[in-house]
């Protein structure tokens, strides 16, 4: 079974309060050697290749994504959570008991970047 590839750009919308708004464009991939060419031909630089692989979850319609990525990327797991609003988002981060020290607003590449 093939998986998908998908290509997505994130806008960031608000980045204050530790807590980033993005708007998010995502689209599926059918060729991906065309798609490298359209971004190269537009200008952007590749930064790394790899691989994830990607488990979600919805609980109390906030959306939680367990990211691996490959070793070379980025080493280790890690979840991406979605929330709709800051008071949910407290509510539920208190309710599984995680650490606020173990929470960021930072991108993957700026996670990238930090273990360089």
């Amino acid at each position: 079974k093939r998986e998908a590839t998908e290509l997505t750009f994130k806008e960031v919308v608000d980045n204050k309060e530790n807590i980033r708004v993005n708007n998010e464009y995502t689209t599926t991939i059918n060729s991906t050697s065309n798609m490298i060419k359209i971004l190269e031909e537009i200008g952007l630089v590749e930064r790394y290749v790899g691989d994830k692989k990607r488990i979600s979850y919805n609980y109390r319609g906030q959306r939680f994504d367990i990211d691996i990525w490959s070793k070379d990327v980025y080493p280790d797991p890690y979840m991406e959570i979605e929330f709709t609003n800051v008071n949910l988002m407290e509510e539920i981060l208190d309710e599984f008991e995680i650490d606020r020290k173990n929470v960021t607003n930072e991108s993957i590449n700026e996670l990238i970047e930090k273990r360089k």
